[in-house]
């Protein structure tokens, strides 16, 4: 399994994104790797949401429920959906810079 940072790639696709104003272009074939990678980094945090909403929903259904906890939860699946919506951007700019149309607007 490979591990992507997410500020690493949000770097690579502004350097990129400044260049455009130049005519600059992502070949397809990188786009593509490049894409990939984000989409892996997307379901990870898609899979992370689905973990801290089953722990909400067992949390909830404890007769001594810890609203802290539930709160814990709550927003931990918050941050992770606006990880997941910057993560469609960022693919986005780099299909916008190989050519292509947007997927995620």
């Amino acid at each position: 399994a490979m591990v992507v940072q997410v500020p690493e790639l949000t770097k690579v696709v502004a350097s990129v994104t400044d260049k455009k104003k130049e005519e600059y272009m992502i070949p397809v074939a990188k786009a593509d790797k490049i894409i990939a990678l984000i989409q892996a980094k997307w379901k990870e945090k898609d899979e992370q949401i689905k973990q801290y909403q089953k722990m909400w929903q067992e949390e909830n259904a404890k007769p001594d429920k810890c609203q802290q906890k539930l709160d814990e939860y709550h927003r931990a699946a918050e941050a992770l959906r606006k990880d997941k919506k910057e993560l469609g951007e960022l693919a986005d700019e780099v299909r916008k810079v190989s050519g292509r149309r947007a997927a995620n607007n």
